[in-house]
């Protein structure tokens, strides 16, 4: 457990330093190994059935030395953020568990696959696995209940990154690096994430293949057929991604080539034709996909900022006139619409493309199964920012996405680090094939060329602890779209950004579990 005084001391520096994490707000990575390049190879293991259970060949059953425990009865308790709650265009129907509407009649394989998991485990482990959704005081539902453990406790979190990032700070998770019976080398964790989110060597909160809502939330560009044919003809997007020209202002060209007047009132506005829609955070999106990361690490492990270079401000120049250009991009929460809607992106951005009135869509995968009645969709990379990069990177969100964090509310997890292995594994083994191969290639990718698409793009994911901590404020900063005196603004707060981040490593260095 926690020293009672690192704790407190934690919990006052992050009532000085707070910053929000808002968010924008794996072919999910064989969640195995990484390279130098920072990208998961990806392998899944060969499937057959149609329906969600899967035989797998005893070649690749992943986790079979897994040791198996008879728990007697543990009820081990899951608490989720209720993502897509009353959205229209976001859908969650949980990881590891499943909502309490759940019918096996009538759910998408998917999700009865994941039930398929859960049971699985239940059944192995002779333990009970259930949980609720809740986004409600979130934060103090762990906090509290690590400070009176208690047989109902939490015993898995199932956090946004931004969420998990703060919540560390106040010492609520344990380092799941300390749990013996927790691997993370193992190759149903994501070891892009692993390497990614550590400091110090400590991980806090990661992803794997027991979740599938990080890989939702990865951020990519949706672009309507109809849309490019009927304003750009003769334009080959997939040529472009595969002849190394799809870049930002060849994006911005084709963009501008569709924008226009279409519904008969005189100006542009949220119900006229737009060639690009995005919202502000997405900015930073392009600062990411050009190479640029807010921060890096150190040979110790230690995250050290990386953002101030030439390419960072050459990059922003560029973003923040095209965000700027109200001509051709429309904006959903720049302050033109904030006010007329409760929800300013499905009532803008999010409305223009689903009916077929906006070339380029910015947006999460979660919104994926929202859009499967449209019916001329494709999917691409977000854009490089020059040809000459050697790969594309893809920014996963800070508050629309789950990873997973283990509450400080034992002294012991080994047991509960076993049930978790196996959750993990068994996802490999049956929840990954499934998501990928036949939800998102068999279901939702139009074509072969679309499968293309998603595969680089699960190859290219990509976490950056200085937009998940925020240090400084520097995230909401780059989503100003200020290009006035943008190397001053920077170069102002550099200090604070500096400061918020030693701050933070030097709270989670120091807590003693």
């Amino acid at each position: 457990m926690k020293k009672t005084v690192c704790l407190f001391l934690a919990v006052m520096l992050l009532l000085v330093s707070f910053v929000a994490c808002k968010g924008d707000e794996n072919k999910p990575q064989d969640k195995t190994e990484s390279n130098t390049s920072g990208v998961s190879d990806v392998s899944a293991p060969d499937q057959s059935a149609d329906t969600g259970s899967e035989e797998v060949s005893e070649d690749y059953v992943y986790g079979k030395d897994i040791p198996v425990k008879d728990l007697g009865g543990r009820v081990i308790r899951v608490l989720s953020i209720n993502w897509a709650a009353n959205s229209t265009s976001m859908t969650y129907n949980g990881d590891i568990i499943q909502r309490d509407t759940y019918d096996e009649l009538t759910a998408d394989v998917l999700d009865r696959t994941k039930c398929e998991v859960r049971q699985n485990i239940e059944t192995r482990y002779n333990c009970v696995i259930e949980g609720v959704f809740d986004s409600n005081n979130f934060a103090s539902v762990i906090y509290n209940q690590v400070q009176a453990p208690s047989e109902n406790s939490y015993d898995i979190v199932l956090n946004s990154f931004g969420g998990a990032a703060q919540a560390t700070l106040t010492g609520v998770y344990v380092d799941m690096n300390d749990i013996p019976t927790i691997d993370l080398s193992n190759p149903w964790w994501d070891q892009n994430a692993v390497h990614d989110l550590s400091i110090g060597n400590r991980v806090y909160f990661t992803a794997g293949d027991i979740n599938t809502f990080d890989n939702d939330g990865t951020f990519i560009m949706f672009f309507n057929k109809k849309v490019l044919e009927d304003n750009c003809p003769g334009v080959n997007l997939y040529d472009l991604v595969k002849n190394n020209e799809w870049t930002l202002d060849k994006m911005y060209e084709l963009a501008k080539m569709v924008t226009h007047e279409s519904d008969g009132v005189n100006g542009l506005d949220e119900f006229d034709t737009w060639g690009f829609g995005t919202e502000v955070y997405n900015a930073l999106l392009h600062v990411i996909a050009s190479g640029v990361h807010l921060a890096e690490k150190d040979a110790d492990d230690i995250p050290v900022l990386s953002y101030d270079t030439a390419r960072f401000y050459d990059v922003l120049t560029d973003v923040y006139a095209i965000y700027n250009d109200e001509g051709t991009v429309m904006v959903a929460n720049a302050g033109k619409f904030d006010s007329k809607y409760s929800n300013v992106w499905e009532a803008t951005i999010i409305k223009a493309f689903r009916e077929e009135r906006e070339l380029f869509y910015m947006g999460g995968m979660f919104n994926i199964v929202g859009f499967r009645d449209v019916e001329h969709i494709g999917y691409l990379p977000v854009p490089k920012y020059t040809a000459d990069q050697d790969r594309y990177y893809h920014f996963v969100s800070t508050g629309n996405a789950s990873c997973l964090a283990l509450p400080a509310v034992s002294d012991n997890y080994d047991d509960l680090g076993l049930v978790i292995e196996a959750l993990a594994a068994e996802s490999k083994n049956l929840v990954t094939p499934v998501y990928y191969d036949k939800c998102l290639k068999g279901k939702d990718a139009d074509t072969e060329d679309d499968e293309d698409m998603l595969d680089i793009i699960f190859e290219s994911r990509c976490f950056d602890l200085g937009a998940i901590y925020n240090w400084g404020g520097i995230y909401s900063e780059i989503a100003k779209l200020r290009s006035d005196d943008m190397k001053s603004r920077f170069e102002s707060i550099a200090g604070k950004i500096q400061d918020a981040m030693e701050a933070d490593i030097d709270t989670i260095l120091m807590f003693d579990y």
